[in-house]
């Protein structure tokens, strides 16, 4: 089934899926009724091990925007969350060219070393339902240079949470993607803010001059607003050759996070919210419109709120589905060349900009805050979202 098949309440409101979220006035699939389909779908056996991650190839042909996305899920099947990665034609990628078997994260850590992949394109979280649609002046261009930010060939990574170990079925998931051939007037890209590697967690060791697990570091047990707060700070966007507009944001923690959102700063003090999640749900994390304009020099700051209280150890974070992260994806345009990821570092005093160890000097990059003062809304902003 497609986890965005509609279901209309009258004729002005429905939601897609299964996800609670209302929307008003027209589909956002109207507007790319005549852009061309391109599906990006497995077809294989569901893996009975309980956690398998799942690496699949394709290569998109030919030119053109991708003006929308949307996550396709086979009814049953124990997919729990998957991401598109932007990857070169090389010996890796070829691996899993149409054959599809178990990996691991290509994007993720050291890995991406051996992988030459650069990042996610799109990301389907547990709960997540409906169409990504891409403003009209903006979309997401098929091409060569994946540096900067172009698609071509890509790695379909699925995570598959199976505890009843189903056996014997098979699974088509994947992603549905339009695609118009005449080029939109901007090109868009994604920058993950808040702690991009989820590496928060990470300490250099003096002795082997390498970076292991801290004992210390991550969310404490029996703590019920325990805060982490990481920035995109002044020191990377201050490259930026102009303002971008950022149109979509889409909030990332695990199951002990309870409120998570990113502040727009200038000259150390906040002057909006880009996004806002006051009642964070692991199994209901959605994407949302919005619409900011980013200046070179702002600081973009992510606050993610953990409740311990019920955890005897430290959470650390990582990417395990029981570890912690602090994230937010946004989609922004125009596309800046090589600019995927802005936070910390794992060198202790640096922002990480743009790529991999392209790192600045930069104060308070990082802090915590034990007991925060933050109090939850007594509800969320309406309950009627316009597209």
């Amino acid at each position: 089934m497609l986890a965005g098949i509609r279901k209309k309440h009258d004729e002005n409101k429905f939601t897609y899926g299964t996800a609670d979220t209302v929307l008003c006035g027209k589909d956002p699939l109207d507007s790319v009724n005549a852009a061309e389909k391109i599906d990006l779908l497995q077809n294989v056996l569901i893996p009975k091990n309980h956690t398998t991650i799942m690496c699949h190839g394709f290569t998109l042909k030919g030119d053109g925007h991708i003006v929308a996305m949307m996550p396709v899920i086979t009814s049953g099947s124990p997919v729990h969350h998957f991401h598109l990665h932007r990857c070169r034609n090389n010996k890796f990628f070829r691996e899993f060219y149409n054959n599809p078997h178990s990996c691991a994260p290509p994007s993720f850590g050291d890995q991406q070393k051996f992988t030459k992949c650069v990042g996610s394109a799109y990301t389907y979280l547990a709960g997540q339902s409906g169409p990504f649609v891409l403003p009209p002046e903006a979309g997401i261009v098929i091409g060569d240079n994946v540096d900067g930010g172009e698609l071509r060939h890509l790695i379909l990574e699925i995570h598959y949470d199976n505890p009843t170990h189903i056996t014997g079925k098979h699974d088509k998931s994947g992603l549905r993607i339009w695609r118009e051939h005449m080029p939109r007037k901007y090109a868009a890209g994604l920058i993950v803010l808040g702690d991009p590697f989820a590496e928060l967690y990470m300490e250099w060791n003096e002795h082997d001059k390498e970076w292991h697990q801290s004992k210390k570091k991550g969310v404490p047990p029996g703590k019920p607003n325990y805060e982490i707060t990481t920035a995109c700070t002044p020191e990377c966007t201050k490259t930026w050759e102009s303002p971008i507009t950022i149109f979509a944001s889409m909030m990332h923690a695990h199951l002990i996070a309870k409120a998570l959102w990113t502040n727009i700063e200038q000259d150390g003090k906040k002057i909006a919210e880009l996004h806002r999640v006051n009642f964070f749900s692991h199994n209901k994390q959605q994407l949302h419109y919005v619409n900011h304009t980013i200046k070179p020099g702002d600081q973009l700051t992510t606050h993610c709120v953990y409740d311990s209280t019920k955890r005897t150890e430290l959470t650390k974070i990582g990417p395990e589905t029981r570890d912690e992260m602090c994230m937010n994806a946004v989609w922004y345009y125009p596309r800046m060349p090589a600019m995927w990821v802005c936070g910390p570092s794992k060198v202790e005093g640096m922002v990480e900009c743009g790529t991999t160890a392209n790192r600045y000097f930069a104060a308070n990059v990082t802090s915590v805050v034990a007991d925060s003062n933050f109090q939850q809304s007594l509800k969320e902003d309406g309950k009627c979202s316009e597209k």
